[in-house]
């Protein structure tokens, strides 16, 4: 659960820290309330709070993130997202193929 702690902290900071858009802002508290959620996983072998973990895949829904990539390390999802909307995937949707 370490890893993965150390894979949202540096997915909050990348949120934080790097222009995603004109106005973009993450949303702070959400995303402090993600990292308390991990913090105490990764020391608590044990620990289960539902409420925390629906509030935790919330924010990253809401910040179009990959669950596979924070838990588990598997980037697949986001190169494929980001692939879904590259140049090539618009003239491939327009061309009906």
């Amino acid at each position: 659960m370490k890893e993965a702690l150390r894979r949202l902290e540096q997915m909050v900071d990348f949120l934080r820290y790097h222009i995603v858009c004109d106005g973009f802002q993450m949303d702070e508290e959400a995303a402090e309330r993600a990292l308390q959620y991990f913090r105490r996983w990764a020391a608590e072998d044990q620990y289960e709070d539902l409420e925390e973990w629906e509030a935790t895949i919330d924010f990253l829904a809401d910040h179009g993130q990959s669950l596979d990539w924070v838990l588990f390390g598997d980037p697949a999802a986001m190169i494929c997202k980001c692939a879904a909307w590259s140049k090539r995937a618009a003239v491939t949707a327009m061309s009906g193929h």
